[in-house]
């Protein structure tokens, strides 16, 4: 019997082979607190094996993991650490950071090309390395920010013209996206903007102008580019919408009309076109009626529809549900709105005998909505729902009372029970008992509650549900 270390000490001591020794130290470390010489013991034994295999492409991993795990449980972190590392670095440097050994962490994420040698490069201070990675992983904003703070501005002004010019970083290609976000999300617009001039970027120039909150430049190189939309677009930013911009856009529109003309005219430019003009002093009841047949060439509904709402058009935008088929998206926007007989109209047709309900209970049609609650529960007692089925009766039976409907509230509170109870005896043949149970109660049968209750306690006890 084992009643202390010295026992295990003894115990392990007894096996003859060194491999049967660590074995041991693993097996008894698991409920035993193993004297700590024999673990580091084990784990030398399991790391020579792991050293020892040979085989190529089939080398066990076992061994090593397991004298790590040995090493962590004595808090031998180090130790840890480097067997980890012969594996998986990224798990070994994710253990160097949770006990702070952020040198070790920098150097085994780096090792494992992991981005996260980033972070810790930036908390241990190594600038240089920081810069370097931030490069290599693409986070070209953090790099240039890193040489401005350290007030390197020739070198982040290079490092910015270099992706610019050549369009390469670390072998990848660098977009036009990629230079705009530079640029915004650093110091370096104007001289973004000097870049582009000296080298006749319009677009690029005008979509930085954009992004930096500039667009009157944005507006006049977009339209240098032959982007008229996006030039017409920057321009109604301009002085809040003024007749003399306004008239600005109608302008770029009426050019990118005609660019269109000498190419390919398409319903989808036309409709865009068309979006941008149904704008302030632009609006018109033909421009959105364009707008509206061209959703529907388009058989984009769900978008006009979006698109009408957020212009107030309701009968347009309900007009795109419906011929999209989409009537409960129809009948939520109608009820966002407080539009009841058109809430009323979608739900018939969509069959929510629920809904136009509680639509005719509010309009003081009493009986009209009681015949509706019960085809609703005709409905759901078909499918077999009687849960639900129930609560609407209950539903009723507080509607009655308010109307001083003693007969017919009791009718349909012992419709209520009579649903629990089909519920109840529905869950029974699944063998759900305490959901049984609950349906039992709600029906006020307490017999079959505690049948049920009981049931259920025996099945938690013995494991059985």
């Amino acid at each position: 019997m084992i009643q202390n270390q010295k026992d295990l000490g003894n115990l392990i001591n007894k096996l003859s082979t060194p491999l049967g020794r660590a074995r041991a130290v693993v097996h008894l470390s698991q409920q035993y607190t193993v004297p700590e010489e024999h673990v580091r013991e084990a784990i030398a034994i399991l790391e020579k094996v792991y050293e020892e295999d040979d085989r190529p492409g089939h080398k066990n991993d076992e061994p090593i993991k397991t004298a790590a795990g040995l090493a962590r449980k004595i808090l031998w972190i180090e130790k840890t650490i480097d067997l980890t590392a012969k594996t998986d670095k990224t798990k070994a440097a994710e253990i160097a950071v949770e006990f702070s050994f952020n040198e070790r962490a920098f150097e085994l994420y780096n090792e494992a090309g992991d981005y996260r040698a980033i972070r810790v490069a930036h908390e241990l201070g190594l600038n240089d390395e920081y810069i370097e990675l931030c490069t290599k992983h693409q986070k070209f904003s953090d790099a240039v920010n890193k040489h401005l703070e350290l007030k390197q501005e020739t070198e982040a002004k290079e490092l910015f013209k270099q992706l610019f010019i050549d369009k390469k970083g670390h072998g990848r290609f660098v977009t036009n996206t990629m230079l705009i976000t530079i640029a915004k999300e650093t110091d370096l617009q104007e001289y973004a903007i000097e870049l582009c001039e000296e080298n006749n970027k319009f677009e690029l120039l005008a979509e930085i102008a954009a992004e930096t909150e500039r667009p009157k430049l944005a507006s006049e190189n977009f339209e240098k580019a032959g982007k008229f939309m996006k030039a017409a677009g920057q321009a109604l930013l301009l002085s809040n919408y003024s007749a003399y911009y306004i008239g600005v856009a109608r302008e770029l529109y009426f050019k990118e009309i005609e660019r269109l003309k000498k190419e390919s005219w398409t319903l989808k430019e036309q409709l865009e076109v068309l979006k941008m003009i149904d704008v302030g002093a632009g609006k018109s009841n033909d421009v959105s009626e364009k707008i509206f047949d061209a959703y529907v060439k388009l058989k984009k509904f769900e978008e006009g529809a979006n698109y009408f709402e957020s212009q107030k058009d309701l009968p347009r935008a309900l007009s795109l549900f419906e011929k999209g088929d989409k009537l409960v998206d129809a009948r939520n926007l109608a009820k966002e709105h407080g539009l009841t007989d058109k809430v009323e109209e979608y739900a018939k047709k969509l069959g929510s005998h629920e809904e136009i309900a509680q639509i005719e209970n509010t309009k003081g049609n009493f009986e009209s909505a009681i015949s509706s609650y019960r085809k609703q529960i005709e409905e759901y007692v078909v499918k077999e729902h009687y849960d639900r089925a129930a609560d609407i009766a209950l539903k009723v039976v507080q509607i009655c009372k308010e109307k001083d409907a003693s007969g017919l509230s009791e009718e349909f509170r012992l419709m209520s029970k009579d649903l629990f109870l089909k519920e109840a005896e529905k869950d029974e043949q699944g063998g759900h008992w305490e959901s049984a149970a609950k349906m039992a109660e709600k029906a006020g049968n307490t017999e079959r509650t505690a049948i049920y209750r009981e049931l259920e306690n025996i099945a938690r006890a013995y494991h059985t549900l």
